[in-house]
């Protein structure tokens, strides 16, 4: 198995949208909670486990999704890893779920580095809910999406799914599955994301015959972008340029890895 033939099956040029989206959410609700501007390497040390996280799920919902499609990208898009042969099948749907597994446990896990010391606690009930849905809904997606047309709306929720656990991460682990005040906040981020994903896997779906590859990349490269607006609407300059930064690794990525 090649490195590369690997990180084309992950979509590794894809995740800075990941990142993009959980800094979004974390600065959201810091706007939100305490009305406080985002220092976004202290969101990152803090939530690394988040982060990383997200990034495996993200690669695992990649990696399940090119072994549920072995049969119709052997037609569409013989170059692909597994039609290529370049990696198998079974080596496809056997790392997918181990990244899932690990994903969702660095997910819920929460560590914390004080004067070189390491923490792991876990995360509030809201992560956990979130995190277990997430997986859910991304083997849910790989199973049913070949035979009908409103997966689609699986694959928006989940982005919608990776915002909110970011948004409610920064909740204390105390407060259980209590409901705050600000929830309806929650929906905004949420809602933009999940509408905006709707609309670029409704374009992603039959992007091979239309010729619209090209179209998906671009979508994919202006989702950090999205995130940006967002931040910029509640003056989190700071992680804004963060959301900047990682369509400018999305896009240079692309350059080398296919993000679609």
């Amino acid at each position: 198995m090649k490195p590369r033939a690997l990180l084309e099956l992950a979509r590794v040029s894809n995740l800075p949208t990941v990142w993009s989206n959980v800094m979004m959410g974390l600065a959201w609700s810091l706007s939100v909670t305490v009305q406080t501007s985002a220092a976004p390497f202290a969101l990152l040390r803090s939530h690394l486990t988040l982060f990383i996280g997200a990034s495996l799920m993200y690669i695992a919902g990649m990696m399940l999704n090119d072994a549920s499609d072995a049969e119709v990208d052997a037609k569409e898009r013989p170059s692909r890893p597994i039609p290529s042969g370049r990696i198998s099948r079974q080596t496809a749907w056997r790392l997918g779920f181990a990244a899932l597994v690990v994903g969702l446990g660095l997910v819920i896990l929460r560590c914390d580095v004080n004067a070189g010391s390491i923490a792991f606690t876990f995360a509030n009930g809201w992560v956990i809910l979130g995190g277990a849905l997430l997986a859910t809904l991304i083997v849910l997606y790989n199973a049913i999406h070949q035979r009908w047309a409103g997966a689609v709306m699986l694959m928006a929720a989940c982005r919608g799914i990776l915002v909110f656990t970011a948004v409610v991460s920064l909740l204390s682990a105390d407060q259980g599955l209590a409901i705050p005040a600000w929830a309806l906040v929650l929906l905004l981020p949420v809602g933009v994301l999940f509408a905006y994903t709707l609309i670029l896997s409704g374009v992603a779906r039959h992007e091979v015959e239309a010729g619209r590859a090209w179209v998906v990349g671009g979508l994919i490269v202006a989702m950090p972008l999205v995130d940006a607006a967002m931040l910029a609407c509640v003056s989190q300059w700071s992680a804004m340029c963060f959301c900047l930064t990682c369509a400018g690794l999305t896009w240079a990525g692309q350059r080398w890895v296919a993000g679609s």
